[in-house]
């Protein structure tokens, strides 16, 4: 999260700079909508101080899934030209996405808030071409309450419990994409922006006998995202 701040904070002086500088003038956006997110998990377990079984141990799991959320952005945009400007912007969307693997582990992605720098190119009267980078901080959480006695076998055949504990965190990394903004009048725009964020999470779980085992998790989000923009 700080370094979403930190993001936040050098795009915002990037704005009030360019808007200081010559006849540059700026505006706030506000934009409401839906996203179709494309989730994707490569999950790797690997054992921690559990009685008998060796460090060694090492599983693999894929899972993915396809959900929708809702989101909303403000953008602070400074013109450069007629034809270009930039626009920090800070967005917070439900996410609600869930897969399960083959061991019955459950990967939930429930929120993210975003910070990003975009550079805005009009292509004509009525359409505006945006690229954007920035930083993603994503909540989530990895639930093993009702794991598969497949995941057993790295315990020597024992199943030694099938409960355990939920793992929650919070996670960073970039984020880069597209959007292009239709004007429908003066003060309203339908937007349509593309992402893509990969992202390294991990979760540690305890079993009996104090033992732990962690997983280290590669993440892939694709994102489509549909609102309405209203300029003020």
């Amino acid at each position: 999260m700080r370094r979403i701040l930190t993001l936040l904070y050098m795009t915002t002086l990037v704005g009030i700079y360019a808007s200081s500088s010559g006849h540059a003038s700026s505006k706030y956006t506000y934009t409401i909508g839906v996203s179709n997110n494309d989730v994707s998990h490569n999950a790797n377990f690997s054992s921690s101080q559990i009685p008998g079984v060796p460090v060694s141990f090492l599983d693999r799991s894929t899972s993915s899934s396809s959900d929708y959320g809702y989101f909303a952005s403000v953008d602070r945009i400074t013109d450069i030209n007629s034809y270009l400007f930039i626009a920090p912007s800070l967005s917070f969307e439900k996410m609600d996405s869930s897969t399960k693997d083959n061991f019955n582990f459950i990967f939930n992605f429930n929120d993210r808030i975003t910070a990003s720098l975009k550079l805005g190119i009009k292509a004509t009267k009525f359409i505006t071409f945006y690229p954007f980078i920035g930083l993603s901080d994503v909540g989530y959480e990895v639930v093993g309450n009702n794991v598969n006695s497949s995941f057993f076998d790295n315990f020597g055949g024992t199943a030694a419990s099938n409960n355990y504990r939920n793992f929650s965190n919070r996670e960073s990394s970039s984020i880069s994409g597209i959007g292009v903004l239709i004007d429908i009048s003066k003060k309203l725009s339908l937007s349509i922006e593309y992402s893509k964020q990969d992202l390294d999470i991990y979760s540690r779980h305890k079993i009996l006998f104090n033992g732990k085992f962690d997983s280290s998790i590669k993440s892939s989000i694709d994102s489509i995202k549909l609102g309405l923009t209203s300029k003020f």
